[in-house]
């Protein structure tokens, strides 16, 4: 029940993200709203490499890569909003079948592991997995209208 629940809010939170930018052409992909912010191509790029680090994160052994830095670097090196796209509904596609791969059961033990510092905070805490995915769902929806990577949401 949990898993078909994610499942289906990933489906519906990709379908609006793609309904959403579905106006933006290849011409629009360099557009920055202004010197500093992620251009349009660039802005598709971070949600979908985002999803993908949450899901690695999540389910990798290794945990979550807080190297932020290469994380930049191959996003702003995105000037393509149909690359982005592509990657975009690569990360959302393996993201529904890493957690269609995982049980009822499985999904909450995964927050045993998961200890990590949330954005704006130097308190280490343990999130729920459900929660993570909600995280995930709120960045995907709203990704394409947060200019900056570093904000605090």
């Amino acid at each position: 029940m949990i898993k078909e629940g994610l499942v289906e809010q990933l489906k519906s939170v990709s379908e609006f993200f793609e309904r959403s930018t579905s106006c933006l052409s290849e011409e629009d992909s360099g557009f920055q709203p202004e010197d500093g912010t992620f251009t349009v191509a660039q802005q598709v790029a971070h949600t979908a490499q985002t999803i993908e680090w949450f899901v690695e994160g999540m389910f990798d052994s290794n945990g979550f890569d807080l190297n932020f830095e290469d994380h930049m670097k191959v996003t702003m090196a995105c000037n393509s909003i149909s690359s982005a796209r592509e990657w975009f509904g690569n990360a959302t596609a393996k993201a529904i079948e890493v957690i269609g791969q995982k049980s009822d059961e499985e999904l909450p033990q995964i927050s045993k592991r998961l200890a990590f510092p949330p954005p704006c905070s130097s308190q280490p805490n343990s999130i729920e997995p459900i929660n993570i995915i909600t995280i995930m769902m709120r960045v995907i929806s709203s990704g394409f209208f947060i200019s900056s990577p570093l904000s605090c949401y």
